[in-house]
């Protein structure tokens, strides 16, 4: 990923991450996992081949999903860089639903969001 100067970055506090347009709009070659820790001791995992502009529209309300609109972002729990070359999008969505099935055992499946369980109003865990 290209490297911003920082001179034209600001701190988001909520997710301790810095961002501006030159550095949030950099697209990766490789995509990147990432796990938000939200409100509510939930918990959101995502792929993206532009960690920081994703990060940030979810702490801005564009693009979010609707389970980041209901549980706020309030940190980066867990990122993992270059986890496939973006031609590989079914490794990623694949390491998407193993991570996310981690976090919902860990932490409890009401409380993760993530791969293709994203809607907030699930009756049962995946497994089920």
């Amino acid at each position: 990923m290209a490297e911003c100067d920082g001179e034209g970055c600001t701190e988001d506090k909520r997710i301790g991450m810095k961002y501006c347009d030159e550095c949030a709009t950099t697209r990766n070659d490789y995509w990147s996992l990432y796990v938000l820790k939200l409100q509510d001791a939930c918990y959101y995992v995502g792929i993206t081949t532009c960690p920081e502009k994703r990060l940030k529209e979810h702490t801005t309300g564009d693009r979010s999903t609707d389970w980041t609109e209901q549980h706020k972002p309030v940190g980066v729990a867990e990122v993992r860089d270059e986890i496939a070359d973006t031609d590989e999008l079914a490794d990623a969505l694949k390491l998407e639903r193993e991570v996310t099935l981690e976090y919902m055992r860990e932490k409890g499946w009401e409380r993760v969001r993530g791969g293709p369980w994203c809607t907030p109003d699930m009756e049962n865990p995946p497994w089920e």
